[in-house]
């Protein structure tokens, strides 16, 4: 087999496997988009009464990897959870 052909076998393949990847990617993207459509809410009043209760809060660091400074994703998410939970909502 000669250089010219398998440089050109691989780079198909390298290309080919580029394209697998991003469909993949936008698939997951496409799956968890329409799967938690309806269900992320910006205000506690829009929250709707036939929810089980149950809340997720991401994760993230409390201070920014560069600088070390405050990280404004965890201080708001962390202030949203909190006045979640005191607005102590009955989901019976």
């Amino acid at each position: 087999m000669n250089k010219k052909y398998f440089r050109k076998v691989v780079s198909i393949a390298a290309l080919a496997f580029f394209i697998l990847v991003i469909v993949i990617i936008a698939t997951c993207n496409a799956f968890v988009y329409y799967n938690a459509k309806g269900k992320d809410f910006s205000e506690i009043d829009s929250i709707p009464n036939n929810i089980n209760g149950v809340g997720l809060l991401l994760g993230t660091t409390p201070y920014s990897r560069i600088g070390h400074d405050e990280n404004l994703f965890f201080k708001y998410r962390i202030e949203a959870a909190i006045r979640l939970y005191n607005a102590n909502l009955n989901y019976s």
